[in-house]
Order: structure tokens, then sequence, then C-alpha cells
């Protein structure tokens, strides 16, 4: 998808994620490509993947994502003003 603004990644991560099929993720990384955030659709909800200042795997229900996109992007950028938004299928 490309770069998004630090204001409206949070919007964009989630809409972005709730479309997802099963298997399919969107990947949130800082410009060196150094921190990396990633959301995977999995059938109880959304695996994520953290990898920058804390590593870390774990399964959230939909209900959750919202909420924890918002926690993981302050925590892992921030200073960013823009983020990579990536979709893999």
């Amino acid at each position: 998808m490309g770069w998004i603004a630090f204001g409206s990644a949070e919007r964009t991560a989630y809409s972005e994620a709730i479309k997802l099929n099963e298997g399919e993720s969107i990947i949130l990384s800082s410009f060196k490509k150094d921190r990396v955030i990633k959301i995977t659709k999995d059938k109880k909800g959304f695996a994520i993947e953290e990898d920058g200042f804390e590593n870390s795997k774990f399964s959230i229900p939909n209900e959750d994502l919202k909420k924890r996109i918002k926690k993981l992007l302050a925590f892992e950028f921030p200073r960013s003003h823009k983020i990579m938004l990536s979709i893999r299928k």
C-alpha cells in the first residue's frame, strides 16, 4: 500500500485488517525497517507479531484489535511521522 501518515495509521490499519481473508497479513514498519508489527488473520481472530523494542507473539479476538493496534503503534513508533503499510496474501 505504501507510506501512511502516523495520524491515520490506526484507522487505516484497522480497516485493512478487517478486510483480510484468513492467512493474509498486514505489515506495519518503520522507515529503517528495524521495527515491525505483523497482523495476520486466523480462525479465532488475529495473530500479532511484534518485532522491535519488544519481541512478542500473541493472539487476540476481533473486538480487541482496534485498541491493541493503538497501543502497539504508540509503543513501537513513538517518534515516527510516516509508517510503511504492506499487505501480504
